[in-house]
């Protein structure tokens, strides 16, 4: 998906060739891509709830597989335009499926689990244009493209084979992907949060080229070794702070790292030279690596852990990325034309921290505590250890049935979950709950 992502650029001027139009036309490919994503992500909680998620990722995979053949195949701008649509479709179900796959699997270490997915998507989208530069004089945009949409339909079997299977609906049951929007108040302060982030961090790596050559008159290279700097920094946070983030705890680590990151932009702006700016770039980078994966541990926290909710709360937080990304770049860019650069980035450096204050605010459903009273802030590492990744993961995929169950528990459902990973209590409520089932059923 990093890959695909990143490939667009260098295949731009290809495109142009190939079909003799211009700009205009060829840059539909980015809002048609953009559409299909987004209709997926809209429809993303009703198709779990009814499908489950493992027919969302086998669907969204083979989706995004034939969508890229399309690409490779196109005859006319009309059909590239729809192969990107459908591959932005799988795409979208790719992405919200995924981030809810992880939080699934690894309930006591999410941010661990998100910051490592993550971490492989940078990668995919970091090396994309440097690997289609050298790629695409040899062998053509089509053959590539062609390349990318058998590595996405591959992905279809992989999931069938490997993604554990939700219980389906019963005959006559109600869909439960309606009830689940009513959650979408407990994740409101970390969707505006993560539109906020996404538009910075967009328009931080856009923008920072410009104000490094233009006005803190580095040369070109050095220039471009601050972006460059910038997105190590993303890739090297999400390797090694995913554990820091488990032990300190989802609120105080994001806050933590907009801070960080909001200073390091408005020292960058300083009259600190330009060695000492992409320094602090490489800084900003690190501290905002760890914020799009902990907001969608953040969120899934604030719902039950029944898919359907999980599901919703993940659609709600891609959309509010999507959202950052269409406007704060473009209101950046037009404040850019009557201010300098350094203000601009300035203000964001002012912008993030204030606007993660969000972040601690409670969720606006009930909350409910572990034994004790003890939210995830507290309890830190010591109730649930990253060490025992694996087991959580195992308990997971051996007992899906029993988390939905205690979703569907009137005394569970009428609350959301606290920010830590689901305590023994919940646990040993939903065995309960599943062995009287059961034994009704018999």
């Amino acid at each position: 998906m990093g890959l695909e992502l990143g490939a667009f650029g260098p295949a731009i001027a290809e495109w142009m060739q190939a079909f003799a139009t211009g700009p205009a036309t060829i840059g539909l490919v980015f809002s048609t891509s953009s559409v299909g994503a987004m209709a997926a992500t809209l429809g993303y909680a009703p198709a779990v709830a009814r499908h489950g998620l493992r027919t969302v990722l086998v669907a969204g995979a083979a989706l995004f597989g034939l969508g890229l053949g399309a690409v490779a195949a196109a005859v006319s701008p009309a059909m590239l335009l729809a192969g990107f649509v459908a591959a932005g479709a799988g795409f979208g179900a790719l992405d919200s499926g995924i981030n809810h796959l992880y939080v699934r699997l690894f309930p006591g270490a999410r941010a661990v689990a998100l910051n490592l997915v993550h971490l492989f998507f940078a990668i995919g989208a970091a090396v994309a244009p440097v690997t289609m530069a050298l790629v695409l004089p040899v062998v053509g945009w089509r053959a590539t493209y062609a390349t990318l949409a058998a590595a996405g339909l591959v992905l279809a079997p992989a999931f069938y084979v490997t993604c554990p299977v939700a219980p389906a609906l019963r005959q006559g049951e109600p869909a439960r992907a309606t009830a689940a929007w009513r959650w979408l108040g407990a994740v409101l302060a970390p969707a505006v949060a993560m539109a906020l982030y996404v538009g910075v961090e967009v328009t931080v790596s856009g923008w920072v080229y410009s104000f490094l050559a233009q006005e803190a008159q580095a040369p070109p290279v050095l220039a471009g070794a601050g972006v460059s700097v910038f997105w190590a920094g993303l890739a090297a946070g999400r390797l090694v702070l995913g554990p820091a983030v488990e032990r300190a705890g989802y609120r105080a680590s994001l806050v933590i790292g907009a801070g960080v990151a909001g200073a390091s932009l408005l020292a960058a702006v300083l009259p600190v030279g330009p060695v000492a700016a992409v320094a602090l770039l490489g800084l900003c980078g690190l501290a905002m690596s760890i914020i799009f994966p902990t907001l969608m541990a953040l969120a899934s926290t604030r719902v039950p852990p029944a898919d359907e909710a999980t599901a919703a709360a993940t659609a709600v937080m891609l959309l509010a990325a999507s959202a950052g990304n269409m406007t704060l770049p473009a209101l950046a860019g037009t404040a850019a034309g009557w201010a300098d650069l350094g203000v601009v980035i300035a203000a964001l450096g002012l912008l993030l921290p204030a606007g993660f204050v969000l972040t601690l605010a409670p969720a606006a459903s009930t909350v409910p505590q572990a034994p004790g009273g003890v939210h995830h802030d507290s309890v830190r590492a010591s109730s649930v250890p990253v060490r025992r990744t694996r087991r959580w993961a195992s308990q997971s995929q051996a007992r899906p049935a029993d988390v939905q169950t205690a979703a569907a528990s009137p005394s569970l459902a009428s609350s959301a979950p606290s920010d830590s990973a689901p305590s023994e209590a919940l646990k040993s409520e939903a065995d309960g709950l599943n062995s009287r089932r059961m034994a009704s059923s018999q």
